[in-house]
């Protein structure tokens, strides 16, 4: 059962970072990528309170994973 929570964390927090990435395409500076993704994922409590309370609860558990918002 834990393995698969892990993997559904996971690929909900990679849609989010999918997300992060296309709203971000635009900017050049690496500084300003990480400021408004830091701003929208801030902002993630309103728009996707589901996704919000799991990456609360399981992502600080993921901060290593090759998936998700770790590699970004």
């Amino acid at each position: 059962m834990r393995e698969s929570r892990h993997a559904a964390v996971e690929e909900a927090l990679d849609r989010h970072g999918a997300i992060l990435d296309e709203l971000t395409a635009d900017l050049d500076d690496p500084a300003q990528v990480f400021a408004q993704s830091f701003r929208l994922t801030g902002r993630l409590h309103r728009r996707n309170p589901e996704l919000s309370k799991v990456l609360l609860r399981d992502g600080p558990s993921l901060v290593s994973s090759d998936k998700g918002l770790a590699p970004r």
